[in-house]
């Protein structure tokens, strides 16, 4: 009887949808709020443009 139930165990275990790391990112953002909101506000951050690159070069002017 042991051994019917590893059989039926293994065959069963080999059904199941592969884990992938997108779906398992996805499934822990969406268990744990603190997450997501940290990488919301990444995502917002990295959709700001450098203040740097938005200012025009200045050259050095030399004081005689």
């Amino acid at each position: 009887m042991a051994t019917l139930f590893i059989v039926c165990h293994m065959a069963a275990a080999d059904e199941q949808p592969l884990l992938t790391l997108e779906a398992a990112t996805q499934k822990v953002i969406q268990d744990n709020p603190d997450l997501a909101q940290i990488l919301a506000r990444a995502k917002a951050m990295a959709a700001i443009p450098s203040q740097e690159a938005a200012c025009p070069i200045r050259k050095s002017v030399s004081m005689p």
